[in-house]
Parts: C-alpha cells; sequence; structure tokens
C-alpha cells in the first residue's frame, strides 16, 4: 500500500521505535528516587531535550501531554469562559473549544486576514487568541507573527497550533510570538498518544490534568516514559532530516502535476499561498470523497478525504467553506499528504490509481464551477 495519510498520521520513525521498545523491557516509576527511578526520569528529560531542538526552545518550556487535542485544550482552558478569537480555519479541537468565538476570515486562498484580525482584536478585547500555523487541511502557511504582534499590543496571549507545522517548515520558537504553542508526536514519525504544549517563560501556566507533581506541577499523572522517549527520538531524527523536505516538494509537485493535466475539473485549494511542502487538498466536483478514498483505496493508496478527527461524518469541510467553496463541492475533497516514508515507487503509484481513477468517475464529474 502506497500510503499518502500522513497528516493523519505519520509511520512510526525506526529510531522511535527501537528506543521505545528498550524502554518497556525497563521497570520503574519516573517519579520514584531509587536507580529505576532515576533512570526513567532521566529517558524524560533527555527527549525534553530532543523535542525542544526541533522548536528552538529551552527544554524547561515543554510540558508533555498525550497528544495535539490535549495540548490545545488545555491552553485553551487557561480562558474558558472569557472572551477568545480564532480562525475561520482551525481544528476541531480548537473550534470545539470555542464555537461561539468570533472566527479570522481568510482569502480564498485560505490566508488569515491581519487586517480583519486586527479589528475583530480591537472590537472584542479577547483574553486568548488560538490561531493555526499551517491547516491541517491545506497546509496553507499563515501570517502567525503579524497576528501575535497584533494581539500582544492588545493584551492578549496567544496559542498556536502547530501540530502540522513541526517539522514541516522550521520553527524556531522565540521568532513564532506565541505564547503557548501544541505539537504532536505521530505527525513526525513518532507514536500516537504523545504531545507537547509549549509555554512561554513568566505566562500562566494552564492546567488541565491535576493530580500528582509530575511535569513539574502541570500535568499530573505517571508519565508514559517511552512513549515520550519515543517522541524525542522522532523529533531528533526529523531535525537532522529537515533538508529531506525539498525531496518532499518534489515529490508532492509531481503528484500535483499530474492531477491537473488529467482533468479540468479539479481544483487544488491554497495553491497560490505558501504551503508546507507535504500537502494537496483537491475537490473534484461531482464525486463524494468517500467515493474518491475507496477507489484508491482498492487501487492500493491510502488517501484522506480531510482532516482524520472529521472522516465519516459526512460533513463538508469547514475549511474549504470559509475559502469560499460552496459546500456541496467541499463534500468532494481528497487530502494527499505525503512523509518521511514516501518514494519515488509510491509516487508512480498514486498516479496510475489517479488516471484510473478518472477514467472510471468521467462520466460524474461536473464541470468546475
Amino acid at each position: 500500500m502506497a500510503y499518502f495519510d500522513n497528516n493523519a498520521t505519520a509511520p512510526l520513525k525506526d529510531t522511535a521505535y527501537e528506543r521505545m521498545v528498550n524502554i518497556l523491557k525497563e521497570t520503574g516509576n519516573a517519579s520514584a528516587v531509587h536507580t529505576n527511578g532515576r533512570a526513567m526520569r532521566k529517558h524524560i528529560e533527555d527527549a525534553r531535550a530532543e523535542v525542544a531542538v526541533l522548536i528552538g526552545c529551552e527544554p524547561e518550556d515543554i510540558i508533555f501531554t498525550s497528544g495535539g487535542t490535549e495540548s490545545i485544550v488545555t491552553a485553551m482552558s487557561l480562558f474558558r469562559g472569557e472572551p477568545t478569537v480564532i480562525s475561520s480555519i482551525e481544528h476541531s479541537a480548537v473550534y470545539a473549544n470555542a464555537p461561539d468565538a468570533p472566527q479570522i476570515p481568510v482569502s480564498a486562498d485560505g490566508v488569515m486576514d491581519v487586517a480583519a484580525a486586527e479589528s475583530i482584536i480591537k472590537q472584542h478585547r479577547p483574553k486568548m487568541i488560538s490561531i493555526i500555523m499551517a491547516s491541517n487541511e491545506t497546509g496553507v502557511i499563515q501570517p502567525v507573527r503579524a497576528i501575535a504582534d497584533i494581539a500582544h499590543a492588545h493584551d492578549c496571549l496567544v496559542h498556536v497550533d502547530a501540530v502540522q507545522s513541526a517539522g514541516k517548515i522550521p520553527i524556531i520558537w522565540d521568532e513564532v510570538g506565541a505564547d503557548y504553542m501544541s505539537i504532536s508526536a505521530h505527525k513526525i514519525g513518532g507514536p500516537q498518544g504523545i504531545g507537547a504544549l509549549i509555554k512561554a517563560a513568566g505566562k500562566p501556566v494552564p492546567k488541565l490534568m491535576t493530580g500528582g507533581s509530575q511535569e513539574r506541577r502541570q500535568r499530573g499523572g505517571t508519565e508514559n516514559v517511552a512513549g515520550i522517549a519515543g517522541f524525542g527520538a522522532a523529533a531528533i531524527k526529523t531535525h537532522k532530516d529537515m533538508h529531506h523536505l525539498e525531496a518532499t516538494r518534489a515529490m508532492r509537485d509531481e503528484i500535483e502535476a499530474h492531477i491537473l493535466s488529467t482533468s479540468n475539473t479539479v481544483k487544488i485549494w491554497g495553491r497560490g499561498a505558501a504551503r508546507v511542502p507535504n500537502t494537496i487538498m483537491l475537490t473534484l466536483a461531482g464525486v463524494p470523497s468517500e467515493t474518491q478514498v475507496m477507489i484508491m483505496d482498492l487501487c492500493g493508496v491510502a488517501v484522506g478525504s480531510g482532516a482524520a478527527c472529521s472522516s465519516g461524518s459526512m460533513k463538508p469541510s469547514r475549511v474549504l467553506m470559509a475559502m469560499g467553496c460552496p459546500e456541496e463541492e467541499a463534500k468532494c475533497c481528497m487530502r494527499v499528504s505525503l512523509g518521511w516514508a514516501n518514494t519515488a515507487e509510491d509516487v508512480a503509484a498514486f498516479k496510475t490509481a489517479w488516471s484510473d481513477m478518472i477514467s472510471k468517475l468521467r462520466h460524474k464529474m461536473q464541470s468546475p464551477c
């Protein structure tokens, strides 16, 4: 199977797997002071330093969580019930925790409107703003620093969802302008079930998981040492291999060119904006997302139908509709997302499967709007 659903989850990197297997053979609680406990504590702190290298932050800035969603919810819980602003293209974890918040609109290419953001912030005086760094659906990179500077000028804290950005574009913590940032291990080849919330020094400490003194009393509960260590291994490997992103971009562009050459009814969203190098979001009007995904799967190619957390809901993509996509067309999307393990052979398999699908469905496809 040629796997092109890396934005949902990436294959586990060998370095992460090997480290996790070895640690799972060990016994000890990282809160214990004996030799076994101290060994587990060292695994956690080594991983904290490795994740810090990927983000360009200090290790003490990092709070390990169960994943991107928990990190997002933890940050947003700090001002639950208080005025909050989000954008119209946020991940469902943000939207679900602030469903009535004013939303920053985006252009047809999916880029947040900075002037509109300033107007909304001035009008609503939020305590926190939560914005995504790169769309999990289209891959479009957002003007996070510009919006963060506006928010800070109005005494507003900034949470940045970098789950789909970490490992795909360089991130230097001090240059982002965030007070809080959420990342996730399994998007970069680490294990599922582990993430991190990065907190700027001196900012309030959000606490969602209360209990023991773990994570410097910022997140209670016995740590998943093997998972955290796997996150660290994946993070440091990802940082070392950032130069491979150009090869990923070249494969993405080859797939994109093939898609456009086979049909004049397909539309690729965000193509006119800066995007992370691995993502294609397209609509094939008249062909439901589920049909596209199933046919590609039968041809030996795994793709997504949008955000994995929303797959199967039969609802149109909120992100595409925010970009001006008609509702019926937004139900006809496919997300192709490459990752560290993709090869030229995978690209060839995709191109063959896509061409076969277009031949089978040509009678169902509608003319472009």
